[in-house]
């Protein structure tokens, strides 16, 4: 393991951006903290197939005549 040596000067910006830091990591753990309610969807209910009164071909085709 190596010693390095550095100033007192930087021996002190790193504890004082150490303290920031950690300040900082506070602030967002305090925001995982906050629950927000959310809407349950049932989004299964919109899935699958449609039941139509019409073959679905046969729409296609009066969309299609509709436009000329």
């Amino acid at each position: 393991m190596e010693t390095i040596t550095i100033s007192k000067n930087e021996y002190l910006d790193l504890i004082n951006l150490y303290h920031i830091i950690t300040e900082k990591i506070e602030r967002i753990k305090q925001f995982d903290i906050i629950d927000i309610p959310t809407k349950n969807i049932n989004t299964f209910k919109y899935c699958g197939a449609i039941s139509m009164e019409e073959n679905a071909l046969t729409i296609q085709k009066q969309m299609r005549t509709d436009w000329e």
